[in-house]
């Protein structure tokens, strides 16, 4: 908020006049104690300033606070383009536990699989992708001419210890990456996609933690009901 509407708020109030009244004449006790001799009139002037400048910043720092808490509700989440989030290798670096990454296509988070899969210090490493049917039900509906990543893109990664690949069968309007979402230090990033957007980088995006309250549980609730409804894909098998 800007100086000139805190100004505009304040004097709103009847009784802050009052206030103002009380400050200027503080300020002519103060300027006549400057020219009277007689130390009892500074003394005054001097006190009766600092006590009505006191009230002037505890009601101001109270109207701020109030004026904040209904500008933006506990609980309110900001929404960004993915771009503008914390690039995913400064949020993997942070994970202790583990990491979850559900995508169509996995294509935003592709190149960053190498140095994902070398975290084996991690208990696990969870990655949903649509089956090979789904992605191309998906690319079809981008109208998009290129084909994302596929299963068989992540291949090289069967084998390795604490990575489990799911595949599902049901549209994910949702992208989801998050880092130990079961501790109080957990982070979850979602990234809601609209119909013939080809460009997910671009869409909103939120980033949450357990301090945003509900909205980290239903986000984290709706990732691992995505997680239960999918389908462990060892490389054996042949998508549906």
């Amino acid at each position: 908020m800007n100086m000139k509407n805190r100004v505009k708020r304040f004097f709103a109030v009847k009784s802050n006049w009052i206030n103002v009244i009380i400050f200027f004449v503080a300020v002519v006790a103060l300027f006549i104690g400057f020219f009277f001799e007689g130390y009892s009139h500074q003394v005054i002037g001097v006190m009766f300033t600092l006590i009505v400048a006191e009230n002037f910043i505890t009601k101001i720092t109270y109207m701020d606070d109030i004026l904040q808490k209904l500008e933006k509700p506990k609980g309110a989440v900001s929404m960004k383009h993915e771009d503008d989030c914390v690039p995913v290798p400064e949020v993997t670096k942070r994970a202790k536990k583990e990491m979850y990454i559900s995508a169509a296509t996995l294509i935003n988070y592709y190149k960053y699989l190498p140095e994902i899969a070398r975290r084996v210090d991690l208990d696990k490493i969870r990655l949903l992708i649509y089956s090979d049917e789904m992605i191309k039900i998906y690319d079809k509906s981008k109208n998009s001419g290129s084909e994302g990543i596929t299963t068989s893109h992540l291949k090289p990664y069967i084998e390795v210890e604490n990575i489990e690949i799911r595949v599902i069968d049901s549209f994910m309007p949702t992208t989801f990456f998050a880092i130990d979402m079961n501790e109080h230090y957990g982070e979850i990033r979602a990234t809601y996609l609209f119909n013939n957007h080809q460009e997910s980088h671009h869409m909103p995006s939120v980033e949450l933690t357990p301090n945003d309250g509900k909205w980290y549980n239903i986000h984290k609730n709706q990732m691992e009901v995505l997680w239960e409804r999918a389908t462990r894909w060892t490389g054996n098998e042949k998508n549906k």
